[in-house]
Order: structure tokens, then sequence, then C-alpha cells
């Protein structure tokens, strides 16, 4: 591990330290206030800054904690709303406010002001010079940032036992997913900080991002078998990928399979895969 860079382990994901004159930087913030106060225990002197890699409240749920704090907060200016909205959040993901099993942490956590930063632009922080990588698509404004050699990849890069667990990992927009696993790729870093969950070399890492684009591919392939000239709504689609896939579906991981398989079929539409169309009260993909 890189000097001045830890990380602890929360059980589900990986937080990032960074040592700054008198104070830590911590990369994302758990998904609770209990997960920010034992990231405060853990940095061992006070937080001052925040950086979040995405607007997901796994991620940013202990944000607030630490802004009451007096720690500044950072995001990209592509998801600045959604922190300082994070109703926003849950919204995009429902297509609308959600009912009220999908208002809790693991969807909702509490809006936070935030100063928001430009991708590739460096920031230097406490002596600390951090720059914000481009890698949307997991979400609207994806960062990794790098800081001297360690790359901090949030949800950008996957362990592959990650996905095997989960069998359909989410994104936003999954073409932009595969633009930022190139430009992981050609980054020049020694070591990455996965937050779901992983510490791993470049070698490695690129391993890793040839196994997520394969990923990414398996599921436009799945897509494309069920559809296959068939017309079929959304909810039929999201059943059909699930079982294909061997997905057994929660009251979470619908709302999540359901988003990204729009997602998916708005990146095949696009490129002329399938068609779009409406009838008999109906969004229909053929």
């Amino acid at each position: 591990m890189q000097q001045g860079i830890s990380f602890i382990d929360l059980g589900a994901t990986l937080i990032g330290i960074i040592d700054a004159d008198s104070f830590a930087i911590v990369v994302d913030s758990g998904i609770s206030n209990d997960h920010a106060k034992k990231i405060a225990k853990a940095a061992g002197k006070p937080v001052k800054v925040v950086l979040l890699t995405h607007l997901h409240a796994d991620h940013t749920g202990g944000a607030s904690f630490f802004a009451k704090g007096g720690a500044e907060v950072y995001i990209s200016k592509y998801e600045l709303s959604f922190i300082i909205n994070h109703e926003l959040n849950t919204a995009l993901l429902y297509g609308g406010i959600p009912p009220k099993m999908y208002r809790r942490p693991f969807f909702l956590s509490e809006s936070v002001n935030a100063i928001p930063f430009e991708h590739e632009i460096p920031i230097e922080i406490g002596g600390v010079k951090i720059l914000p990588i481009k890698t949307d698509g997991h979400s609207i404004g994806h960062t990794s940032f790098l800081v001297g050699s360690t790359l901090f990849a949030g949800d950008a890069l996957t362990s592959p036992n990650v996905t095997a667990k989960h069998k359909l990992i989410y994104n936003y927009c999954p073409v932009r997913a595969l633009a930022a696993l190139e430009r992981i790729k050609q980054l020049d870093f020694t070591e990455t900080i996965l937050c779901h969950k992983d510490i791993i070399d470049k070698k490695t890492a690129i391993n890793y991002a040839c196994l997520q684009r394969e990923h990414i591919l398996s599921v436009y392939a799945d897509l494309k078998e069920i559809i296959n000239g068939k017309p079929a709504g959304i909810e039929t689609i999201t059943e059909l990928v699930c079982k294909k896939r061997g997905l057994n579906i929660s009251q979470d991981s619908y709302l999540l399979a359901i988003s990204t398989i729009k997602g998916y079929l708005s990146d095949m539409e696009a490129r002329g895969d399938i068609a779009v169309y409406f009838e008999d009260g109906r969004i229909l993909f053929s």
C-alpha cells in the first residue's frame, strides 16, 4: 500500500483513507452514520474532506455525518444535484417518486451540500494531489480518483466474485461503462482499490476490466436472443433476463435490474440492434 494511504473494510465495501497535513481525506463514506463513525475512528485524525466516487447511497450515506462535523464533501459536477437532493437518486432508479419500500438507506441517503469538481482537472487538498478520472457508466458522472500511484476505482471496476454473486451488475449506461473500463486500462497506477471489494495491482486490474467487459457484452447478447424480433415490454424482458442469468430476483435487485436493462435497451436502439415503439398503451422492444 502506498505510504499515506490506507483503507477500512466495512464488510461489503472498502473505504480509502488518505493522510493530508493535519487531517484525513476519505474516499466514499459508507451507507450510514454508523459506517461514517467507523471510518472516522480508523482515520486516526479529523476527517476534513470526503471525496465521493458517485451518487449511490451505499457510497454517500455517511457524508452528512462528516459534513455536520465540518468536513467538505466533493462530487463530480455531473452528480452535484443528486447529492444536494438525494431523492433524485431513487427517482432516477424508479422513474418517479418511489414507494415506501425504496425510500430507505440502501437507496436513499440524507442530502448534503457539496463542492463540485470537473473530471480530468487535478485538484490539490492539504498538499495531496488528486486527479478525478471520468469513469461514468455505472452512474451518470462516476469518478475514479488517482492519488500518486493508487487508483480509487469506486464501482467503475468490479471484482469477478461480485459479478458472479450478483449475475447482473448495475450500470446506468453500459456503453459508457465499457469506455470507462478502457480508460482505467490506460491509466498509470500500481494498485487499485475497488470499493466492492479488492486491492489489486495493475495487471490484475486489466484482467478484471476484460472480465467485466465480457459480462457487459454477455448481457447485450442475452437481450438480443430474448427479443429476437418478438415484441416485449420492459417487465417481461427483465423477468426473462433474470431467469436466463439465474438471478433470484428480490425487491431490491428488481429495481436495479429493470433500471440497468433499460440502459442496455437504450444502447441497443442507438446502434440499430432493436426497435422501440409505442403500441396498445405500452412501450415495446423488438
